[in-house]
């Protein structure tokens, strides 16, 4: 719960969160390419977003 509090103050959304997330772990884990580690967590991303038991569409991001 901290973390969803702390991510509220910097993001609108989960969707704006997770997004920053990929892009921040690319950069890292990457040497700042997008490659494995990116698509992973696009995967990772495009299997949350739409279904509906994820805690990103079930736990309020406010």
């Amino acid at each position: 719960m901290a973390a969803g509090r702390a991510a509220a103050l910097s993001y609108k959304s989960w969707r704006d969160f997770a997004a920053g997330y990929i892009l921040g772990r690319c950069l890292h884990f990457d040497d700042e390419e997008f490659g494995n580690w990116y698509t992973d967590m696009v995967d990772v991303h495009r299997v949350l977003m739409p279904d509906p038991e994820s805690p990103w569409l079930t736990v309020s991001f406010r």
